[in-house]
């Protein structure tokens, strides 16, 4: 059902593998003072972050990354667009502060301007889905 141009990282997977495989980020910062490292991996469009476990908890994707669910090309559309299409496609989202969550699949879209609808999508973050 997924189809991205992304890195090659797994969910659980240390940060010492995923540097052994895609090389040392071009930045490594903390999001929050609370949260684990994120590493940015600006040519894939992505930014990995860790768990205080140090393991891959989050992905979030921004452009060139171009992640698609069932064929469904989730950024640089409308965000309204994309909400229609994943809704025809069976998936209902969750509003949330700055987007939709599908947590049935482990995602999020993220605008920085939810109301507006004919703004594209600005990123998607992907979690472990249950």
């Amino acid at each position: 059902m997924w189809s991205a141009s992304m890195p090659d990282a797994s969910f659980g997977e240390s940060a010492e593998s995923v540097h052994s495989r895609l090389g040392a980020p071009k930045a490594r910062f903390n999001r929050t003072p609370d949260s684990g490292p994120t590493d940015l991996y600006a040519e894939h469009g992505a930014m990995l972050t860790y768990g205080s476990d140090g393991l891959l908890s989050y992905i979030e994707l921004v452009p060139p990354a171009d992640p698609r669910w069932n064929d469904i090309q989730l950024l640089d559309r409308p965000f309204a667009d994309v909400a229609r299409d994943l809704r025809e496609a069976g998936l209902d989202g969750e509003p949330y502060d700055s987007g939709l969550d599908y947590p049935q699949i482990g995602m999020r879209l993220y605008t920085s301007h939810p109301g507006s609808p004919e703004l594209p999508v600005e990123s998607v973050g992907l979690y472990p889905a249950p």
